[in-house]
């Protein structure tokens, strides 16, 4: 996949896209270049809202920003209702969005397996691509809720160690709320 060649660690392009995003960082104009190339490309692709921490990569490319009104990048808040959102009740639920993109190329299952860690709000208004190559987002190496999760291969964040397992993914497969 395509994003995957910019954006994982292990990409061959990771040491020259790291390399391109540290002499862009060390002054404001470069940083503000970066904004700029990102910013309108990404509010027309993706509606996005400039978090700085992007988190599409794990919400089949849903935006939890601009999507959810209460920005959340772990499953349905607990006040969705039929699929649909609890603040807007005339959109659908972006996790109920989320599960039918998985679902639909038999990836459905990533939504148990997988802890999306909190945004990092000082990041606001920034460049997600300068910030996701400096490692200074959640993805980066130093994140603490992803080195506990990672440690042992057992997260005590992971939905399937937070739900009963009569409620695991059965919840969403039928459109309800996880709570």
């Amino acid at each position: 996949m395509m994003h995957d060649l910019f954006f994982r660690f292990e990409s061959p392009l990771e040491p020259g896209l790291r390399a391109v995003c540290t002499r862009l960082d060390t002054t404001a104009g470069g940083r503000r270049l970066a904004y700029l190339i990102e910013d309108p490309l990404k509010k027309w692709l993706l509606s996005c809202k400039g978090c700085g921490d992007c988190g599409i990569q794990h919400l089949a490319f849903l935006c939890p920003e601009s999507q959810c009104p209460k920005h959340i990048r772990n499953w349905a808040c607990g006040g969705s209702s039929n699929g649909r959102c609890e603040v807007y009740p005339d959109h659908p639920c972006v996790w109920v969005r989320v599960y039918k993109r998985l679902a639909a190329v038999g990836r459905a299952q990533e939504m148990a397996s997988t802890f999306v860690a909190p945004r990092n709000w000082a990041l606001n208004q920034t460049s997600s691509w300068l910030n996701f190559h400096l490692r200074r987002d959640h993805q980066s190496t130093g994140c603490d809720i992803a080195e506990r999760c990672d440690a042992d291969g057992g997260c005590p964040f992971r939905r399937e160690n937070a739900l009963p397992p009569s409620r695991r993914m059965q919840s969403h497969s039928h459109g309800g709320s996880t709570d």
